[in-house]
């Protein structure tokens, strides 16, 4: 689904007319509200004055409040062929550190676009897209979402609130000055895609969801309406939709799923995938079994090969396994995001 979304005007509030000397470092974040000053269409219709104050503030707000690759580590990706493009950013408001690829368009009439992930992947998800849209000249960037690859990995469930995600994306998209950008989104990264859209809508200016459409605030998937979900979807399909979900939500799921990474890779990219999901992935108690069984699925295409299994399992490994990639799951069960239909 790709949804255009209207300009919203730049908001020039009173950074402009501010004298520059009156700034001090701590008013930075707020005083560089959003907006790039490093393209023509952001610059277009205000004074100079206004060009020099902006071009100076977001100099400032990336030099002295994003700390750029401090401590990055690519030897994860270092076999990948976007490994050059890596960097990382500890976010100047929430102290989290991101790693992504990132590459600047070729001309300036073509956009940014930003890829946003799901489980149990990291910005390599996306390597065939990186390397298809920089040959044809757009600029990229793919983050290792929270809890993966590089990026940080809080324990609090608390950290990972779509709403929160949300907003260290838009931190992220300031410290590279970019105000705009198209977004592309697959399994829960279009949840959070969704919650981009919703809070920060200024920094898009189209979006394409995968997999999972759009979800609102109040669409939460809790506990209640998990179970209520699997009920609907055995009653009508003959088995549960999420019903794995249960399995993700155990606090020893990792270390079977960790051991067992081939098998797991196996069954969910195999060249059967709609007959194995529902049969081994999706049905209760599957997923468990399939693990503890060490069992393999038939994989294989132009995309899915050995040899990007074996890159994926570096990555995972590299990251510590997947203990935190399923903390998505269960900040949801827990309706960590419930309460952003009020807000």
């Amino acid at each position: 689904m790709v949804q255009q979304i209207p300009q919203i005007p730049t908001v020039l509030g009173s950074v402009a007319t501010t004298p520059f000397r009156s700034i001090s470092p701590d008013k930075l974040p707020r005083a560089r509200v959003r907006g790039s000053t490093n393209t023509t269409k952001s610059l277009r219709g205000m004074t100079l004055k206004q060009c020099v104050v902006r071009t100076v503030m977001l100099t400032l707000y990336q030099n002295m409040m994003c700390q750029f690759n401090e401590g990055l580590d690519t030897s994860d990706v270092a076999n990948t062929s976007y490994v050059h493009m890596m960097k990382n950013v500890k976010l100047p408001v929430s102290g989290t550190t991101y790693r992504y690829a990132i590459n600047p368009p070729l001309e300036k009439e073509k956009p940014y676009l930003l890829f946003l992930h799901g489980f149990p992947e990291t910005s390599y998800s996306w390597v065939n897209q990186i390397e298809y849209f920089t040959r044809r000249g757009y600029g990229i960037i793919a983050l290792d979402l929270l809890g993966t690859g590089g990026t940080d990995k809080p324990v609090k469930l608390e950290a990972y609130s779509l709403r929160t995600m949300a907003s260290e994306i838009a931190e992220l998209l300031d410290c590279e000055g970019l105000d705009k950008v198209v977004a592309v989104s697959h399994d829960l990264g279009s949840f959070l895609l969704s919650r981009f859209y919703t809070y920060q809508s200024q920094y898009l200016s189209a979006l394409a969801i995968l997999d999972i459409g759009y979800n609102a605030p109040g669409t939460d998937l809790n506990q209640t309406y998990v179970e209520a979900y699997n009920n609907h979807s055995q009653a009508t399909f003959g088995y549960p939709v999420l019903g794995y979900w249960y399995y993700f939500d155990e606090p020893d799921a990792h270390v079977l799923l960790d051991a067992h990474l081939d098998s797991l890779y196996s069954l969910m990219y195999s060249s059967d995938t709609p007959k194995v999901m529902v049969e081994d992935f999706n049905t209760i108690g599957a997923l468990q079994e399939w693990r503890a069984a060490d069992r393999r699925a038939e994989f294989g295409n132009d995309f899915i090969t050995n040899s990007t299994r074996e890159q994926w399992k570096t990555i995972t490994r590299a990251q510590g396994g997947l203990e935190a990639g399923l903390k998505w799951y269960k900040s949801y069960l827990r309706g960590i995001n419930s309460a952003d239909k009020d807000a």
